[in-house]
């Protein structure tokens, strides 16, 4: 992992957060309905950044 570009390292930690986001969303999804959706993306993009 260390030797990768670090444009391609970057790629590939997009990906996998969008890959994380994917799932966590088909969950809550299965929970809640409609505007509470947006709040948990906003919280989960908030804890992944900070």
């Amino acid at each position: 992992m260390m030797n990768m570009p670090l444009k391609f390292k970057m790629i590939t930690l997009c990906n996998l957060i969008l890959e994380i986001f994917n799932i966590l969303i088909n969950k809550f999804r299965n929970i809640s309905t409609g505007g509470t959706d947006k709040m948990i993306m906003m919280w989960t993009v908030h804890f992944i950044f900070i």
